[in-house]
């Protein structure tokens, strides 16, 4: 943590304002924690992601299964790259509704 303390403000939001929002919405910034080769950093992205094949045809995803993220090819072209890491307090995940499998 001492090796970040310059960009710890990042953490409290992309701006000075409060985000007053549990969740990491669709479009949204987010700070990341990522390597570079000079060392680790925390970055303002863009949640969400599209490969340029598939972009404009289907809303970008916001999060990707660890099961298939590493073999399916939406996310191929992100996996070589390395990993992040994105500080939240919590997780949902959408389960489907075994009466009607079109429900989430």
């Amino acid at each position: 943590m001492e090796e970040l303390s310059p960009q710890l403000k990042l953490f409290s939001g992309d701006d000075t304002q409060p985000i007053n929002r549990l969740n990491v919405a669709p479009s949204t910034h987010v700070q990341v924690l990522h390597g570079q080769e000079d060392g680790p950093h925390i970055d303002a992205v863009h949640w969400g992601w599209a490969p340029f094949w598939a972009k404009g045809k289907r809303p970008e995803p916001i999060n990707a299964r660890v099961e298939t993220v590493n073999t399916g090819k939406f996310f191929k072209q992100l996996w070589p790259k390395g990993c992040a890491n994105v500080p939240s307090e919590g997780r949902d995940e959408w389960v489907r509704d075994p009466d009607d499998p079109k429900k989430k």
